[in-house]
């Protein structure tokens, strides 16, 4: 088993498999490639929360008091905002998790992929 198939099974005993968790992950070519990764978890109607603890970022409740989720296209924009000094132009090009690996050419098609499966 691969670490990133280890670091899923983790996190899914760690929600103790009440939610979907998945790996995420994100590319910029310019000016020069780079790539991160981030946990996401969808939560439900459509709704998505991100963690990236490697640059301190969470998606919010709406008071910012705590881990919160917000609808996807949200959730996507604000992780990719906070990102754009150190992944600039960046989209979502995978996501995958112990149970599968899906790759996308854009960050929309990302978002379409996740509103079919709610």
């Amino acid at each position: 088993m691969g670490l990133d198939k280890i670091l899923a099974s983790m996190l899914l005993n760690y929600t103790q498999q009440s939610f979907s968790v998945w790996i995420l992950g994100i590319q910029s070519h310019s000016p020069v490639s780079k790539s991160r990764v981030a946990v996401a978890i969808p939560v439900r109607d459509g709704q998505l929360t991100i963690l990236d603890p490697a640059c301190r970022y969470w998606t919010h409740t709406a008071n910012h008091s705590g881990i919160g989720a917000k609808e996807v296209t949200v959730a996507i924009e604000n992780w990719l905002s906070h990102l754009e000094d150190e992944v600039p132009n960046a989209s979502v090009y995978a996501v995958f998790s112990v149970h599968y690996y899906q790759e996308f050419s854009s960050t929309q098609e990302f978002i379409e992929w996740v509103t079919k499966l709610t």
